[in-house]
């Protein structure tokens, strides 16, 4: 949910860089906008922080990125287990 925040909030910026701090300005309101009790608030909190440590490029890239497609291995792991179930060895 707060990946789709950053990206809604800066659908309409080209330009990198501002892309990038107009997305870590919207989570330093939104985390400093509530009570330090509320656990949704503490979620910001913690993305906030993940997003400060990173290098600006790698927020750009796996967060910012125009074009961002999500894998997951699920799909790709589940017909391959039809083919060749994997086996447990007895004792």
């Amino acid at each position: 949910m707060i990946w789709d925040m950053m990206r809604f909030h800066v659908r309409d910026i080209e330009e990198p860089q501002r892309r990038i701090s107009q997305a870590q300005a919207l989570l330093s309101f939104v985390s400093s906008s509530k009570e330090k009790d509320d656990l949704y608030i503490e979620v910001l909190r913690k993305e906030l922080e993940r997003t400060a440590r990173f290098n600006t490029s790698h927020l750009f890239h796996d967060d910012l990125a125009e074009i961002n497609d999500p894998v997951y291995f699920h799909p790709i792991c589940r017909p391959r287990r039809a083919i060749r179930p994997s086996f447990s060895c007895g004792s």
